[in-house]
């Protein structure tokens, strides 16, 4: 009985933050080209390393693909190898981000 109560009330608070969401402006910054620039060349560049959890890793593709598209002269690499490597290389300096599922 309690699993369904938790059930329903996650399902409606997803649905509420996704409603919330959608009302969110695409265009926050006034900037007709959506990058920081006025609408030119980004301006970002260079390779983010991160290592972390294999859970991630198809989210983290599609991440990578969208923003090495906006940003042509950034590479971002992420290497499955796992959530306590990925906090552990973040924490040494080896990593510039790190992802974890939930415990």
């Amino acid at each position: 009985m309690k699993a369904s109560y938790f059930g329903r009330s996650a399902a409606v608070l997803a649905i509420g933050a996704l409603a919330l969401t959608a009302c969110g402006s695409d265009n926050p910054t006034g900037n007709e080209g959506g990058d920081s620039n006025g609408g030119g060349e980004s301006s970002v560049s260079g390779t983010l390393t991160g290592i972390g959890a294999s859970s991630q890793q198809a989210a983290m593709t599609a991440w990578q693909n969208g923003f090495q598209s906006a940003n042509s002269g950034a590479t971002v690499q992420y290497s499955p190898d796992g959530s306590g490597a990925g906090r552990t290389a973040f924490l040494a300096g080896g990593a510039q981000f790190a992802g974890s599922d939930a415990s």
